[in-house]
């Protein structure tokens, strides 16, 4: 890996000349006591402090805090340090150290502040995902933006779910393949099952394991009845855009991709929320989804309604490199969504039956119904206390209806019951 292929966040803590201490026994490098925490499960209070939270760089530098509070894990520590203790590992001849260092305090750095070298700007990084595509420029920049956002993935909002997106790729092969070349530039330590953070690309829908994830970027080609946020047409001839022959742009991809892969990197380190002041903005930009899906016919493909705006929000702020999603963030992401949205259905031929509430969510729905006034918010707890389901009956439910878009969840376990 060249030094142009970590990220920023990275590159400041394995190669900031400040504040380096190269130790002369198997020396690594140790910025400023500085790194994302790594929890050391086996031993008490003891973390790692390393450069990246998504390659596994163990070292042999320990943190002991001595005292609460603890840094949660891949959060960006900087410790103050008040004793060091080498210690001796192994036998002669194969002898080599391990230091503990002794945390009396620390703090949390955020991110945007060590984030300022950028190789690719935010419309240069967009851009990469244009390459090889002409025709309509409206076209061509919301499919760049798109893009951008399936790249940077989505936190996670609802307490019972994983974060990451679902993106249907609609089209012929080459279209698929023309993705998947583009998200080449994910680092393949993020397409193990074994990652927090994990993408995949693949031809039929099979079922991913999500337990214990933080986040699963899932992309399809072609689905009908997985649940989608995203869907793309990358060529289409109704709305003039086609794919250019791959000699023409391939230099070009190749150069900028391990650039757009340290930007990739840095985007997940920032989770944005959606904050409570924020909510009646998300209520809002969801109406106008639905009335465009209401007026809309030949959608050949599963629409999971009610995370669109919260998912595609969070993202928007990743490619952006903040932790604070605004109102532009959530008109942005319904704009994109419908302007793709189009540009997508032109090219369906068959639109799929309507699909019915399966027999434990149209129980549920109508106990919300009965138990409380529409276009309300209610906690989960409270829609427990009236609902006859036992509890996986009770979330898988929800879940539905969440999808369905007749609820929105936010986090903090609230349910709005949409009118």
């Amino acid at each position: 890996m060249y030094g142009y292929e970590f990220s920023g966040l990275e590159h400041h803590l394995l190669f900031g000349k400040e504040n380096i201490d190269l130790e002369k026994d198997n020396a690594v490098l140790v910025k400023d006591h500085m790194g994302f925490a790594k929890k050391m499960h086996n031993l008490p209070n003891t973390f790692q402090l390393n450069p990246s939270p998504f390659y596994n760089m163990d070292t042999n530098h320990y943190y002991v805090f001595v005292k609460p509070p603890f840094p949660d894990e891949k959060t960006i520590v900087k410790a103050t340090v008040t004793e060091t203790e080498k210690m001796v590992d192994g036998y002669p001849p194969d002898i080599s150290y391990i230091y503990l260092h002794y945390v009396a305090s620390w703090i949390k750095v955020d991110p945007k502040k060590i984030t300022q070298r950028q190789m690719l700007d935010q419309e240069e990084f967009i851009s990469y995902f244009t390459g090889g595509v002409k025709g309509d420029v409206s076209a061509i920049e919301t499919l760049g933006n798109v893009l951008s956002i399936c790249s940077v993935s989505s936190p996670q909002y609802l307490d019972f779910e994983c974060g990451g997106m679902n993106t249907a790729i609609f089209g012929k092969k080459k279209d698929w393949n023309a993705y998947k070349r583009k998200f080449s530039v994910i680092p393949t330590e993020l397409l193990s099952p074994k990652s927090d953070i994990r993408y995949q690309f693949i031809d039929k829908p099979i079922n991913v394991p999500t337990k214990s994830k933080a986040e699963i970027n899932i992309a399809v080609h072609n689905p009908e009845n997985m649940p989608i946020q995203l869907p793309i047409q990358i060529s289409s001839k109704k709305n003039d855009i086609e794919l250019m022959p791959l000699n023409t742009y391939k230099e070009d991809m190749d150069y900028l991709s391990p650039l757009v892969t340290g930007r990739i990197l840095d985007s997940l380190i920032f989770q944005p929320k959606i904050t409570k002041s924020l909510e009646k903005t998300v209520d809002n930009a969801f109406y106008d989804l639905i009335n465009e899906l209401r007026s809309s016919t030949g959608i050949s493909y599963n629409q999971d309604i009610g995370s669109v705006v919260p998912k595609l929000s969070m993202a928007i702020a990743r490619t952006k490199l903040t932790e604070k999603t605004t109102k532009d963030e959530i008109r942005t992401s319904v704009d994109t969504w419908i302007d793709m949205f189009h540009y997508t259905i032109t090219d369906t031929t068959k639109a799929s039956k309507e699909r019915k509430l399966s027999t434990d969510a149209q129980v549920l729905h109508g106990e919300m119904l009965n138990g409380f006034i529409t276009d309300t918010k209610m906690s989960i707890d409270d829609i427990r206390e009236i609902t006859k389901l036992n509890e996986q009956r009770f979330l898988d439910a929800l879940r539905e209806l969440h999808q369905r878009g007749l609820v929105i969840m936010y986090s903090g376990n609230r349910v709005h019951l949409m009118a």
